[in-house]
Protein backbone atom coordinates (compact mmCIF):
# COMPACT_ATOMS: atom_id res chain seq x y z
CA UNK A 1 0.00 0.00 0.00
CA UNK A 2 1.14 3.14 -1.25
CA UNK A 3 0.18 6.71 0.33
CA UNK A 4 1.08 10.26 0.13
CA UNK A 5 -0.02 13.61 -0.13
CA UNK A 6 -0.10 14.31 3.63
CA UNK A 7 -0.49 17.66 4.62
CA UNK A 8 1.38 17.21 8.07
CA UNK A 9 3.19 14.43 9.29
CA UNK A 10 0.74 14.59 12.06
CA UNK A 11 -1.29 13.42 9.98
CA UNK A 12 0.78 10.83 7.65
CA UNK A 13 2.16 9.35 11.65
CA UNK A 14 -1.76 9.00 12.52
CA UNK A 15 -2.36 7.14 9.27
CA UNK A 16 0.78 4.73 10.10
CA UNK A 17 -0.77 4.66 13.24
CA UNK A 18 -3.95 3.11 12.10
CA UNK A 19 -2.61 0.90 9.72
CA UNK A 20 -0.36 -0.90 12.32
CA UNK A 21 -3.53 -1.07 14.58
CA UNK A 22 -5.90 -2.66 12.06
CA UNK A 23 -2.63 -4.92 11.89
CA UNK A 24 -2.44 -5.83 14.56
CA UNK A 25 -6.13 -6.30 15.24
CA UNK A 26 -6.23 -8.68 12.73
CA UNK A 27 -6.71 -12.37 13.16
CA UNK A 28 -3.45 -14.39 13.15
CA UNK A 29 -2.83 -15.33 9.41
CA UNK A 30 -5.25 -12.66 8.00
CA UNK A 31 -2.02 -10.90 6.14
CA UNK A 32 -1.34 -14.22 4.56
CA UNK A 33 -4.96 -15.06 3.33
CA UNK A 34 -4.77 -11.19 2.03
CA UNK A 35 -1.46 -12.18 -0.32
CA UNK A 36 -2.90 -15.33 -1.30
CA UNK A 37 -6.32 -13.50 -2.15
CA UNK A 38 -4.18 -10.91 -4.07
CA UNK A 39 -1.45 -12.64 -5.77
CA UNK A 40 -2.50 -16.48 -5.33
CA UNK A 41 -3.51 -15.95 -9.49
CA UNK A 42 -1.40 -13.94 -10.49
CA UNK A 43 1.74 -15.60 -12.43
CA UNK A 44 5.13 -14.63 -11.16
CA UNK A 45 5.83 -13.11 -14.61
CA UNK A 46 3.15 -10.77 -13.78
CA UNK A 47 3.99 -10.65 -10.10
CA UNK A 48 7.82 -9.63 -10.89
CA UNK A 49 6.35 -6.70 -13.44
CA UNK A 50 4.62 -5.67 -10.57
CA UNK A 51 7.67 -5.45 -8.05
CA UNK A 52 9.88 -4.30 -10.33
CA UNK A 53 8.03 -1.23 -10.97
CA UNK A 54 8.20 -0.58 -7.55
CA UNK A 55 11.22 -0.63 -7.03
CA UNK A 56 11.76 3.29 -7.17
CA UNK A 57 15.45 4.03 -5.83
CA UNK A 58 17.21 2.09 -8.84
CA UNK A 59 19.40 3.82 -11.20
CA UNK A 60 19.04 3.10 -15.22
CA UNK A 61 22.27 0.83 -15.00
CA UNK A 62 20.39 -0.94 -11.90
CA UNK A 63 16.95 -1.59 -13.88
CA UNK A 64 18.95 -2.92 -16.78
CA UNK A 65 20.72 -5.09 -14.90
CA UNK A 66 17.84 -6.51 -12.74
CA UNK A 67 15.84 -6.96 -15.98
CA UNK A 68 18.80 -9.27 -17.20
CA UNK A 69 18.72 -11.26 -14.29
CA UNK A 70 15.39 -11.68 -14.13
CA UNK A 71 15.07 -12.61 -17.73
CA UNK A 72 18.41 -14.95 -17.34
CA UNK A 73 17.55 -17.06 -13.90
CA UNK A 74 13.72 -17.05 -12.52
CA UNK A 75 11.60 -15.88 -15.10
CA UNK A 76 12.27 -18.88 -17.74
CA UNK A 77 11.86 -21.75 -15.30
CA UNK A 78 8.96 -20.13 -12.99
CA UNK A 79 7.37 -16.92 -15.25
CA UNK A 80 4.13 -18.77 -16.47
CA UNK A 81 3.48 -20.30 -12.72
CA UNK A 82 0.77 -19.00 -10.27
CA UNK A 83 2.35 -17.35 -7.36
CA UNK A 84 0.12 -19.89 -5.17
CA UNK A 85 1.80 -22.74 -6.28
CA UNK A 86 5.37 -21.80 -4.73
CA UNK A 87 6.48 -23.72 -1.59
CA UNK A 88 9.05 -22.30 0.66
CA UNK A 89 11.52 -25.29 -0.97
CA UNK A 90 10.86 -23.84 -4.83
CA UNK A 91 12.10 -20.11 -3.71
CA UNK A 92 14.66 -21.69 -1.93
CA UNK A 93 16.18 -24.10 -5.08
CA UNK A 94 19.14 -22.69 -7.20
CA UNK A 95 17.56 -21.78 -10.26
CA UNK A 96 20.97 -21.55 -13.28
CA UNK A 97 20.57 -24.11 -15.29
CA UNK A 98 24.18 -25.05 -14.15
CA UNK A 99 22.06 -26.18 -10.69
CA UNK A 100 19.28 -27.90 -12.03
CA UNK A 101 15.84 -28.12 -9.71
CA UNK A 102 16.29 -31.93 -8.63
CA UNK A 103 14.49 -32.88 -5.78
CA UNK A 104 12.52 -29.76 -5.08
CA UNK A 105 8.94 -29.98 -4.82
CA UNK A 106 7.69 -27.68 -7.70
CA UNK A 107 3.79 -28.21 -6.85
CA UNK A 108 2.01 -28.66 -3.65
Amino acid sequence: MKESGFSTQDKAVARLTEIYNAKKAAPRGQAKADRIARYGAMRFQEYAGEWKAGQRDLGPASVVHLESLLNIHPLPLLGSRRMNTFVHKVVEAPTSPARPLTGVRLWP
